[in-house]
């Protein structure tokens, strides 16, 4: 019988919020006998600021290829390029080193552009996920997402509106397959916690009725407004009772 040399796949993940989206992909290759699955983690993984959510990619029991600390703790817009500059470098040599038969990356973060820059310059196959989407208030995100996806040779976007987007940015039919949310897939592994479980857990008694959920995503482009943001929105809470 022929001893099969397995594929080595890369992912390159920089915050837990693709990370949880992408999970179940991660999973299933790892779960793959065909397949050798790597992970780098970078970015707000590697920060106590935001949780050092590596524990919990470590916990999941993923192999982790390589540690990229990279960000600047800075709340000027220079800070997020200076960043992006130094995860790019690291980035390279590990790539360069690791030979990998294909890279994975998600979404429209620093992360995006990095790998697939890196990797298409390295002559390294890169897959997409979540490309074709569109921000509605046309920030940077938009832009580091069409310029990943045209340094990608593979896409997975969610919704075939997002694949109509990619065949007008000149992707080719054949490169791009609609696979929808593997976000959603996390849902069947999350056992249902009711209000009473969930204020133990937050460490507030929350009522049967008469709550809402609120989450409010700032504009990076429009950070001087973000405090009349929050009113408007707060005042609307107040409003509705």
């Amino acid at each position: 019988m022929v001893d099969m040399k397995k594929r080595k796949i890369v992912a390159i993940t920089g915050a837990r919020s693709e990370y949880d989206l992408m999970y179940s992909i991660y999973k299933a290759i790892l779960n793959d006998d065909r397949f050798e699955l790597e992970l780098v983690v970078t970015g707000a993984h590697l920060t106590e600021k935001f949780g050092y959510t590596i524990d919990l990619i470590e916990k999941d029991g993923f192999k982790i290829g390589r540690k990229i600390y990279n960000l600047i703790d800075s709340n000027k817009k220079i800070g997020r390029i200076l960043s992006l500059g130094n995860q790019i470098s690291e980035l390279a040599h590990y790539l360069e080193s690791a030979e990998p038969d294909i890279v994975l990356m998600a979404g429209d973060r620093e992360e995006a552009i990095s790998t697939s820059m890196t990797a298409a310059y390295l002559d390294i196959p890169v897959a997409h996920f979540f490309g074709g989407d569109i921000a509605k208030d046309g920030n940077i995100d938009n832009s580091v997402r069409y310029a990943s996806s045209k340094f990608s040779h593979i896409h997975f976007p969610t919704l075939t509106e997002h694949k109509e987007t990619l065949l007008k940015l000149g992707e080719r039919e054949e490169t791009i397959f609609v696979v929808g949310n593997p976000g959603l897939d996390r849902f069947l592994e999350i056992p249902e916690m009711g209000i009473t479980e969930l204020g133990t857990n937050m460490g507030e008694k929350i009522p049967e009725s008469d709550y809402l959920v609120l989450i409010q995503h700032s504009i990076i482009t429009e950070v001087e407004l973000q405090a009349k943001h929050i009113r408007i929105t707060l005042d609307a809470i107040l409003t509705s009772g």
